[in-house]
């Protein structure tokens, strides 16, 4: 199998939509270790109250379909991807999804 790298940031919404940004933020690393390791992806996620800024990798079609369900999460608006690559190997060490950032 061949490795895909994803890097890309978006602007938060959880404040605007009048959410918990502790809540949201435990909902969206539960939800990333939860389904990241059957699908065979690992990541990176940095969140400074304004902005995601995260890396996937994996499999091109499972970062793909994982980016997709990022894109229509309502916290997340303006996607922009900054970088995606076929990578030789892992740059995150088998890590479900690193985090820095906002914490409580």
């Amino acid at each position: 199998m061949f490795l895909f790298r994803l890097v890309f940031y978006s602007r938060s919404r959880i404040t605007e939509l009048g959410n918990s940004v502790a809540k949201e933020m435990r909902a969206i690393l539960d939800a990333s270790v939860r389904n990241n390791p059957p699908a065979g992806l690992t990541g990176a996620l940095n969140f400074n109250d304004q902005y995601f800024a995260q890396i996937l990798e994996g499999d091109r079609a499972a970062v793909t379909r994982s980016f997709c369900k990022i894109a229509a999460d309502p916290r997340h608006r303006v996607q922009l991807i900054v970088d995606s690559n076929p990578l030789h190997q892992s740059m995150l060490n088998a890590r479900s999804m690193g985090y820095s950032g906002h914490s409580e």
